[in-house]
C-alpha cells in the first residue's frame, strides 16, 4: 500500500485564531500647531478614531462696546478605515485674529486664520471685523487595501493624501465678528459657529449683524456674502475664486477716511467656506457690520459611528487627535497538500 505524505502550507488556525482583532496597547497623537503635517499609519493599524476641532473666528475690537466675538468651531469624530503604511494629510485650523480699533489710519481687517480662515474687511478710522477660524481635517488618497491577513502584505495608496478633493474628514471653522458702527446704538453682528450634522455635510451658521451676516458654508457651495445697501460694500462669498474651503474677506466700507465706519467680519474655512460679513457705509445708520458665516463639517461615507457639534469646539486654535490601537492579523486558513500519493487498485 502507498504511503500519502500530507504538508500543511499558510498560517494553521488554533489558538491564534482567537486572538483576532485583539488590540494591543492603545495609543494616541494630538496635533495642536495650526498648518499642515502628515502621519504614517504605524504596522497592524486598521482603523483610526478621529476628533477634529475647528478653529474660532476673531473678535470685534475690544474697544467695541458690546464687542462681538467670533463663532467657535465644529467639533467632529468618528472611526476611520486605514491601511498601514499610508501616509494621511492632517491640517490643523488657526484662530482667526480680533480687529483691529478705531482712531488709526487706514488698515487691514483680523487675519484669516490658516487652513480656510478669510480676514475681516479693511477700514478706514473706523474699527475692522475679525479674521475667520480655520477648518480642521484628515486627507486620504484613494486605493488603499486596508489590512489583509498575515499571510499577505498590505497595499498602502499609490500617494499620500493631500489635495482638498481628498478629505474624508473637515470641521469647519467659525466666523470672524464684525464692528460696531461710531453710533453706539448699532452693535455689530457675531461670528457663525462652524457646524454640521452628525453622519454626513452640513451647514456653517449664519453669522448675524444688522448689515447682514454672512451665508453659512453649506454640504455644496460657499456661503453666501453678508447683503449691504450698497452693493459694493457686500461681503465676500466663501469658496471665492474657485478656492474650495475658503472663506470670503469681510466687506469694507465705502467711505475712506476719516469715516468711523468699520467692516464686516470674515467666513470661516470648511467643507465649503463661509461668507464674508457685510459692511455699513454710513455710520449715521444704527446699524452694525455684519459677522461672518461659519465653514461646513463633513465625514466620508466610510467614515463610522460619525458625530458632528456645531460650535462644539474649545475656543481658540483647532486641534486633531487620532486613536488606535494595534490589533493581532488574521491568521490565514490552514491548507492541506498532499506531496507524492499513491494509488492502489
Amino acid at each position: 500500500m502507498g504511503r500519502t505524505r500530507i504538508v500543511v502550507a499558510s498560517v494553521a488556525l488554533g489558538a491564534a485564531a482567537a486572538l483576532v482583532g485583539v488590540p494591543l496597547a492603545q495609543a494616541d497623537s494630538t496635533i495642536t500647531t495650526p498648518g499642515p503635517t502628515s502621519f504614517q499609519v504605524p504596522a497592524n493599524v486598521c482603523s483610526l478614531n478621529v476628533t477634529a476641532n475647528g478653529a474660532t473666528g476673531g473678535s470685534g475690537p475690544a474697544s467695541d462696546s458690546p464687542q462681538a466675538v467670533g463663532g467657535t468651531g465644529a467639533q467632529v469624530s468618528g472611526a476611520l478605515p486605514v491601511t498601514p503604511g499610508e501616509s494621511l494629510g492632517l491640517n490643523v485650523g488657526g484662530a482667526g485674529g480680533p480687529g483691529n480699533p478705531y482712531g488709526t489710519p487706514t488698515k487691514p481687517g483680523g487675519t484669516g486664520g490658516v487652513n480656510g480662515g478669510a480676514p475681516g474687511g479693511a477700514a478706514g478710522d473706523g474699527g475692522t471685523g475679525g479674521g475667520g477660524g480655520g477648518a480642521t481635517d484628515v486627507r486620504q488618497a484613494s486605493g488603499g487595501s486596508g489590512c489583509v491577513p498575515a499571510c499577505q502584505t498590505p497595499t498602502p495608496p499609490s500617494r499620500a493624501g493631500s489635495s482638498t478633493s481628498d478629505r474624508v474628514i473637515v470641521a469647519g471653522g467659525g466666523g470672524g465678528a464684525g464692528t460696531n458702527n461710531d453710533n453706539a446704538s448699532a452693535p455689530a453682528g457675531n461670528g457663525g459657529l462652524g457646524g454640521g450634522p452628525a453622519g454626513g455635510s452640513g451647514d456653517g451658521v449664519s453669522g448675524s449683524g444688522g448689515q447682514g451676516g454672512g451665508g453659512a458654508g453649506t454640504a455644496t457651495a460657499g456661503g453666501t456674502g453678508g447683503q449691504t445697501a450698497t452693493a459694493s460694500a457686500n461681503g465676500q462669498a466663501g469658496n471665492p475664486s474657485g478656492q474650495v474651503g475658503q472663506g470670503g474677506a469681510g466687506g469694507s466700507p465705502l467711505v475712506a477716511n476719516p469715516s468711523f465706519n468699520g467692516s464686516g467680519g470674515g467666513g470661516g474655512g470648511g467643507l465649503n467656506g463661509g461668507g464674508g460679513g457685510g459692511a455699513n457705509n454710513d455710520e449715521t445708520q444704527s446699524v452694525g457690520n455684519g459677522g461672518g458665516g461659519g465653514g461646513s463639517s463633513f465625514t466620508a461615507p466610510q467614515v463610522s459611528n460619525a458625530t458632528s457639534t456645531p460650535g462644539g469646539a474649545p475656543a481658540g486654535n483647532g486641534s486633531l487627535n487620532l486613536a488606535f490601537a494595534p490589533t493581532t492579523p488574521t491568521p490565514c486558513a490552514a491548507v492541506a497538500v498532499v506531496a507524492n500519493p499513491s494509488f492502489t487498485g
